[in-house]
């Protein structure tokens, strides 16, 4: 069997029971970066990868693989990368996505909230200024700093809530203006943005 399994934000206390049991019965468990220690409090056989291509070494010689997946799998996760590298899964097992937690923690609701990537990716921004609320996925070039910079440059007015390292200790939720800077800049983050519509 291979499962997918979505180890949530980061945090141990996050994940589901139904991810512990697989976590703990894997004959190998392939991880990448911060979520590899997660996996280790429940099953030493941990392999820590840095390209999502070097899954296929596994998926044909072990008989309880399990592909780990930060947040949800199924939400601008991995499930549609190994689908087209006809990786075929039994079993996906959700975990709780960084838009859940974030919304969360802000105390706002999410079922109508534009949901964006830029994680390698540009599209988005024209979904961004036609909502009230988006959810936003960044990486190492669109980080928060930018991020409000191009939505004031863009004309939007409104908040930002940025959230870092969410669920770890050193988590970090500030609240600032559309342009303002956020302070800290890194790729590890989420932003929620709440447009004030004309």
């Amino acid at each position: 069997m291979i499962y997918l399994v979505g180890m949530g934000p980061g945090d141990i206390k996050s994940l589901t029971l139904e991810a512990v049991d697989i976590l703990k019965g894997a004959t190998k468990i392939v991880s990448f970066g911060r979520i590899s220690n997660t996996a280790k409090e429940f099953n030493s056989n941990v392999i820590s990868i840095k390209r999502v291509d070097e899954i296929n070494e596994f998926t044909k010689k072990d008989e309880n693989l399990v592909i780990l997946a930060s947040g949800d799998p199924c939400f601008f996760g991995i499930l549609d990368y190994l689908k087209r590298k006809e990786i075929n899964i039994d079993k996906v097992i959700p975990g709780i996505s960084s838009l859940q937690y974030m919304m969360a923690k802000v105390k706002k609701s999410w079922q109508d909230c534009t949901f964006v990537s830029l994680h390698g990716r540009d599209e988005g921004i024209e979904k961004i200024l036609k909502s009230e609320k988006s959810f936003i996925l960044t990486d190492s070039r669109n980080t928060p700093n930018s991020i409000s910079k191009m939505l004031k440059e863009k004309g939007l007015k409104g908040k930002l809530y940025v959230g870092f390292n969410l669920s770890y200790e050193n988590e970090k939720i500030v609240m600032v203006n559309i342009g303002e800077e956020v302070g800290e800049d890194t790729s590890l983050a989420v932003v929620v943005v709440e447009n004030e519509m004309d």
